[in-house]
Formats: C-alpha cells, sequence, structure tokens
C-alpha cells in the first residue's frame, strides 16, 4: 500500500465511524424500552442464539482461544511499534495505531449490542418478599421449615472419605442436569433465553484460580465458561450463574439470584443440596438478628454439621491462590462492571440487606434490627409464604 495521506484519512474516516456507532449505541442502551425489548429480547438474544448454537458444537472454549491469540497479538502489536518507533517509521506506525482502533471499536461496538445493553434491564422476574418484617416467632417456624429439608437432603447426598458430596454425574451429565432445570424455571414471560448452551471447561483454569474466579460468560462467542478445578458444589451455582448470562441476565447479583433461585427449588437433592449449602449462611444470618440467644442457638445446632464442614473446605479451596493476582484481577473487573452500567462494581456480587445497629442507653448493650432482608433473604422468605 502507498504512503499517501488517502490511506490515513480512510482509515480516520473508519474510525471516526465506529466511534460515532459506539456513542450512538451506549446513548441508546439509556432507553428503558430499547435495551429491553429492541436489544436485550431482540437483536442481542438473536446474537446469542446464532453464535452459541455453532460454538456449542466446538469440544473446547473457542473464548480460550480467542483470548490466548489476543494475548500473543498484543504482544507482537508492542514489540512491532517499539520496532516502528525506534526506526522513526511514523507513516507505518501511526497506521498501525489506526487499525489497532478499528478492531477495539468494533469489538466495542459488538460488546454494546449484545451484552452492554443488558446491564441496563428492567429487574429479573423472581420471587422476592415485600411484606413487613417477620417477628421472631414467624422467623422461627420458617427456619425450622427450611433446616427440615436441608438436613434432608444433607443425609441423603453420598460423601466421599473425607466428608465432601459425591455427585452421581460428570459434568455432561451435570450440563443436561442444569439444561433440565431451566427448562422447569421456563422464560419468566421471555425475559429469559430459551436456548441453554453447554457450560465449557477452561484449560487454564489453575491462571482463574489465582484470579479467584469461577466461571465467565463471553458474549461474542456465546459460551458458559468455568474454572474445572472449583469444589462440585461450586460448579454447580457457577454454571448456572454463568448460563444466567448467556440467558440474558449480566447483572451479577441476579445471575446470582437467578442461580440460587434455581438450585434451591430444585428437585434434585444434590442440585439443591448445593444451593442450600451456599445460601443457607444468609438465612442464618438474617435469623441471628430476629430471634432471641437461646432460639438462635437452638437453631444453630440443627445446621448440617457435614454442610458447614463442606463450605469451610471450599474457603480453604481458595485461600491456596491469594495472592496479589487475585487482587489485579478484582481490580480490573471493578472497573469493567462499572463501566459496563453496574454503580456497585464487584459489590453486586455481594447479597446485602440493611441491618439497624442502637446502643441501650441503660444496659450498653449493642441491639440489631433489620430494616430491610437482602435480595436473597426475600426469595426465602416469599418461597416459604408460597408455600404455606
Amino acid at each position: 500500500m502507498k504512503r499517501t495521506p488517502k490511506t490515513i484519512i480512510r482509515k480516520l474516516i473508519i474510525v471516526g465511524s465506529l466511534a460515532l456507532t459506539a456513542v450512538v449505541l451506549s446513548l441508546l442502551k439509556l432507553i428503558p424500552y430499547v435495551s429491553e425489548y429492541v436489544f436485550s429480547r431482540g437483536i442481542s438474544r438473536a446474537y446469542a442464539y446464532v453464535v452459541s448454537a455453532i460454538t456449542k458444537h466446538l469440544p473446547f472454549s473457542l473464548y480460550e482461544v480467542l483470548l490466548t491469540a489476543l494475548i500473543l497479538t498484543a504482544v507482537v502489536l508492542i514489540l512491532k511499534w517499539v520496532f516502528l518507533i525506534s526506526k522513526r517509521r511514523d507513516f507505518y506506525f501511526f497506521k498501525s495505531v489506526l487499525n489497532t482502533l478499528i478492531v477495539v471499536l468494533t469489538l466495542f461496538c459488538v460488546y454494546t449490542a449484545t451484552a452492554g445493553m443488558a446491564y441496563y434491564r428492567e429487574p429479573l422476574p423472581i420471587p422476592q418478599y415485600s411484606g413487613e418484617v417477620l417477628d421472631g416467632a414467624e422467623f422461627e417456624q420458617m427456619m425450622l421449615y427450611y433446616l427440615e429439608d436441608f438436613r434432608y437432603v444433607s443425609d441423603m447426598v453420598k460423601r466421599d472419605e473425607n466428608g465432601l458430596v459425591k455427585q452421581p454425574f460428570d459434568f455432561n451429565g451435570l450440563n443436561q442436569k442444569l439444561k433440565e432445570e431451566y427448562n422447569r424455571l421456563g422464560t419468566f414471560d421471555g425475559y429469559l433465553s430459551s436456548f441453554t448452551p453447554p457450560v465449557k471447561n477452561i484449560f487454564f483454569s489453575t491462571f482463574m484460580s489465582y484470579q479467584r474466579i469461577s466461571g465467565i460468560a463471553v458474549a461474542y462467542t456465546g459460551e458458559a465458561n468455568i474454572n474445572r478445578h472449583i469444589p462440585a458444589n461450586n460448579k454447580v451455582l457457577t454454571m448456572a450463574h454463568e448460563l444466567a448470562h448467556i440467558k440474558g441476565v449480566m447483572n451479577e447479583n441476579e445471575a446470582n439470584m437467578l442461580s440460587y433461585y434455581l438450585t434451591i427449588t430444585s428437585s434434585d437433592i444434590y442440585i439443591r443440596y448445593a444451593g442450600y449449602m451456599r445460601t443457607m449462611p444468609r438465612l442464618m444470618s438474617a435469623a441471628y438478628y430476629t430471634v432471641d440467644k437461646e432460639t438462635y442457638n437452638r437453631l444453630y445446632d440443627l445446621y448440617p454439621q457435614e454442610a458447614m464442614e463442606e463450605l469451610n473446605a471450599e474457603y480453604s479451596f481458595w485461600a491456596k491462590y491469594d495472592s496479589v493476582i487475585d487482587k489485579v484481577s478484582s481490580f480490573f473487573n471493578d472497573i469493567y462492571l462499572k463501566f459496563s452500567g453496574d454503580p456497585r462494581g464487584v459489590e453486586s456480587y455481594r447479597d446485602i440487606g440493611q441491618v439497624d445497629k442502637q446502643v441501650d442507653p441503660e444496659s450498653g448493650e449493642i441491639e440489631y434490627a433489620i430494616i430491610e432482608y437482602s435480595p436473597l433473604q426475600k426469595l426465602y422468605i416469599q418461597l416459604y409464604c408460597d408455600a404455606l
């Protein structure tokens, strides 16, 4: 190609056009109807369906292959730029920068049109309690209801010599199970996509462990991917969570909530146990602020000891990978989530309620009172109310 201003001008026009498209898309996602019905339920869903229908047949994660290629390309590109600058070949350097901008802006536009819009959707329509705060007696009865079932599934599941659950299905079997569970939930009147692709294992999962990443969903390739080294029960929740993203739920807390709803309402004891093991501590936390100390101790004694030990084993698994890599990964994930439209960033993974703290002026004792339940606690309470 000749070194003419026309070459640069053409590329500048392309860059400008893509930048304008990016701005228009960023403004369109602020319009509720457009983000919900034109993109999330329309264009974005159609793209995810077509791409997932292709990539699901690949025995590997296309995302992982492309990411590896991207990293290698970035290294080569940096070396190329250093070379061009050192040789003062300004024209070729500027042209390379423009080519890179074209690729970056194209990827940004595709991301915004596929995944970015879903951050501005209407709230996920799953059961949420909206009544008054329960009194101690009411909360105790609810806890007894759930603890009875939790103890039942904990006793029924098979365990290995270390007390960890031995699930009766392999990875493909779990994929099929979760597909059936999502079919059971349905689409919530079209809120979720009806298409459920298989989740894929990441080959370089050890690096994900050091980043404290259990899984990742990628809109570009329509794939839900997980860290193949994570514990079995963690795998159930993570796969359900990443599938929620592919089905149109991008908000992290809502993806968590959908995975919790799917698991704790399942008829499969292994799926339900995985849900209880991860979520029941949040219900116990609400009990601590609601019932008296004697009642709480009685409820605590009913909590399945095996499940508590297994959850501690999960914490121990992740503790092995504590490193600066995790902090760097969390920092960039926080930026990504806030840039995508979630102002809470990585805090959006947390299930947060509102608890009032007061000090008794006479005794000096600290008293707590729940002002608002967390989303997970609201889910549990509403399911209990529906079961009565």
